[in-house]
């Protein structure tokens, strides 16, 4: 019962993420696959209990699953870490762009200039 209501809060969570631009979409996907993930983690888990699959079947489904996991899980996070960067690299340039503009408009002396008299 309480991974259900975690796996709900997290899923609105979701939904609130996937309109925050485009890192917000990739961060939406990776809770998303983290929830399905661990929700797969919990149903082979409690498959072998009652003995419906077997314990060499379990190891299988828990070694394929922790590669893939854990290999999806690095490239979203990959992801999210360059559309991050990206972001950041561009209100900096932004900001900068705007530095140069306004110390060009408001300077008292030309910026750049040759003197051909001497």
């Amino acid at each position: 019962f309480s991974y259900f209501v975690a796996s709900v809060e997290q899923l609105a969570f979701v939904w609130y993420l996937k309109d925050q631009g485009r890192d917000g979409v990739l961060r939406a996907c990776l809770l998303l696959y983290l929830v399905v993930m661990i929700g797969i983690y919990g149903i082979v888990y409690l498959l072998c209990i009652p003995g419906w699959i077997s314990a060499t079947l379990e190891n299988k489904l828990y070694c394929i699953g922790d590669i893939s996991f854990k290999f999806g899980t690095s490239l979203m996070i990959m992801a999210t870490n360059d559309l991050k960067n990206s972001r950041d690299l561009r209100k900096r340039s932004e900001v900068l762009e705007d530095d140069f503009n306004y110390l060009i408009d408001n300077a008292s002396v030309p910026a750049v200039g040759v003197d051909r008299d001497r």
